[in-house]
C-alpha cells in the first residue's frame, strides 16, 4: 500500500537521480540519453509513452503547484 506522500518521495528521488547523472544539465541529458540508445525498441516505445503521459501530468501539477503557492503567499 503507498503512502499518502509516496508521490512527493517518488519525485525528489527522481531528481537525486537526475543530479547524480553528471554535475551540469548538459552532462546529465548526454548520460541519459546514451542510456535509453542502448535500451530494446520495444523498452523505448514504452518509455516514451509514459514520458508522454507523465510530462502531461507534470504541467498540470505544475500549474495547481503554483496556484497553492501564489494562495499561500497571498494568505500572508
Amino acid at each position: 500500500m503507498r503512502g499518502p506522500n509516496d508521490f512527493w518521495l517518488t519525485y525528489n528521488q527522481l531528481i537525486d537521480s537526475y543530479k547524480a547523472e553528471g554535475p551540469t544539465p548538459e552532462l546529465r541529458s548526454e548520460n541519459v540519453l546514451n542510456q535509453f540508445r542502448k535500451m530494446p525498441a520495444s523498452v523505448k516505445h514504452h518509455v516514451l509513452e509514459d514520458m508522454r503521459e507523465f510530462l502531461t501530468f507534470l504541467a498540470e501539477v505544475h500549474a495547481g503547484v503554483r496556484s497553492a503557492m501564489d494562495g499561500q503567499h497571498s494568505q500572508k
